[in-house]
């Protein structure tokens, strides 16, 4: 059997760009359908009175533009080397380990494609849920789907983002923060 030879991490990390690259497309076009499809949901006293910078804020990012792209072509070569192959080396591979054939022809058509069929679903997905129907996420996430105790903390750790914010502010900026006033005092 030809597959015996892949190993799990190998496995696992098809998997993991598998499913990172559904998300991503469903992401994208998530945000491509809020910000271009969508309906404007803010006031329209916003809308008339929103602007272009001012010239004293242009002038000066365009300027800063013009000199990264400037600076970034001219001296790329004073950082990295003359004609050098920067990051060449980086994923060494060892030439026992190369397996681009058998990866290319030895695996069946449908994990070659899985990755793409899964983009195309994710953004269908992102098209279909913020666009053709959108109710079905108000339902979805409504609190009436949430009634009872384990409802309402799965409701609560997932709003609180996983309570990131509250070990953050307890451990490390609590902390630092204690640090600096007995430093200062």
């Amino acid at each position: 059997m030809a597959y015996a030879q892949y190993s799990v991490s190998g496995y696992t990390a098809y998997s993991l760009g598998t499913i990172v690259a559904a998300l991503t497309a469903f992401y994208s076009f998530r945000l491509i359908s809020l910000v271009f499809l969508g309906y404007p949901n803010a006031n329209k006293n916003s809308y008339l009175n929103v602007h272009e910078s001012s010239v004293h804020v242009i002038i000066p990012l365009v300027v800063l533009s013009l000199f990264s792209i400037f600076f970034g072509y001219v001296f790329s070569d004073l950082f990295v080397g003359m004609g050098s192959d920067f990051l060449g080396n980086s994923v060494f591979i060892h030439p026992n380990h190369i397996s681009l054939i058998e990866a290319e022809f030895s695996l069946p058509l449908f994990y070659k494609l899985l990755p793409t069929l899964l983009s195309i679903s994710g953004a269908a997905a992102a098209l279909y849920f913020y666009n053709v129907s959108p109710k079905i996420l108000v339902d979805l996430t409504s609190l009436e789907g949430f009634s009872g105790k384990i409802g309402r903390t799965l409701y609560t750790f997932f709003n609180g983002k996983y309570f990131l914010d509250v070990i953050l502010n307890n451990s490390i900026i609590r902390g630092g923060m204690n640090l600096g006033f007995n430093i200062t005092m």
